[in-house]
């Protein structure tokens, strides 16, 4: 039964330490969290990796978050992961070797069609 005079602190999503902020590559320390037990991680893995590419700061570089989180929280932490954190683990890998200034630099970030493709003269 829940009771209006009941003081303990509320916990969200993040557990206890829901209001300790994490460094910039882990700002909420979600990944650290989910990898503290991986083994135990029901994912889905996709919706983790969403929400912490969402709450990364805009001055961190996801390629460059990933392979910190990589580095310095699934490093060691991966053994027995479950079936989502393999997932997460692949995803986070992606993650690391894709950067928006490559795809930039390949030209991908052009227009195409517009005007010039519709009218020729």
């Amino acid at each position: 039964m829940n009771n209006q005079n009941d003081t303990a602190a509320p916990q969200g999503h993040l557990g206890p330490n829901n209001s300790q902020t994490g460094p910039d590559y882990d700002p909420v320390n979600l990944m650290s969290q989910v990898f503290e037990d991986i083994s135990m991680f029901l994912g889905p893995a996709s919706d983790i990796l969403l929400s912490w590419l969402l709450r990364l700061p805009s001055s961190t570089p996801a390629a460059e978050a990933a392979q910190k989180v990589l580095d310095k929280i699934v490093k060691g932490n991966s053994d027995g992961a479950s079936e989502e954190g393999v997932k997460l683990i692949e995803l986070l890998n992606q993650t690391a070797t894709h950067s928006l200034k490559d795809i930039k630099l390949s030209g991908m970030d052009k227009r195409r069609g517009g005007r010039s493709a519709r009218v020729k003269n």
